[in-house]
């Protein structure tokens, strides 16, 4: 086996999902919340992003089952301080992106979405990931690859790999 390409590509990993779900949390608590967990108490958000980071290797692509993911305890605090009188727990509908909404369900300190909520947070990245895929393959030095080699922890996504699977059923996939 040799290397015909280097492995090369643009911000697109996992960490791109992470911010989609970090911005979908942003919509949740409020900006006026953000903006105090940021100035008071910005591990919150490193906890939030941990918490996700376990829990997003749980997402099936085309599952029937609940994404389930922590949220930090502190969080919750932060918006009832926020909002007297409020429970993040009480909403059951976040509007993102100005035409799309979400619903959602706590359970104990779990969020809970519907799978295809859950998948939303990979479509661009995995978007972006095909569309680079699909132009190298063109390449000159692309043409008659047969394998692609999905290297890093984000490889181990189902979402990435079901969806990389699909975009180019004539490949075959390793993930190492």
């Amino acid at each position: 086996m040799r290397e015909i390409i280097k492995a090369n590509g643009g911000d697109w990993g996992g960490t791109s999902v992470d911010r989609k779900y970090l911005d979908f949390i942003k919509c949740l608590i409020g900006n006026d919340v953000v903006q105090s967990i940021q100035t008071n108490t910005p591990h919150i958000f490193f906890e939030v992003c941990r918490d996700f980071e376990n829990a997003k290797r749980t997402i099936k692509p085309k599952s029937d089952l609940k994404f389930n993911v922590r949220i930090p305890t502190e969080l919750g605090e932060a918006y009832s301080k926020m909002f007297p009188g409020k429970d993040l727990k009480s909403k059951d509908v976040i509007s993102i992106n100005h035409n799309q909404q979400i619903r959602i369900s706590f359970l104990g300190d779990k969020l809970r979405l519907a799978p295809k909520d859950a998948e939303e947070f990979f479509r661009e990245t995995l978007n972006k990931i095909t569309i680079h895929l699909k132009g190298l393959l063109r390449q000159k030095s692309g043409k008659g690859i047969a394998t692609i080699i999905l290297v890093g922890g984000f490889a181990e996504s189902p979402v990435l790999i079901q969806g990389i699977k699909s975009a180019f059923p004539e490949m075959r996939i390793i993930i190492p």
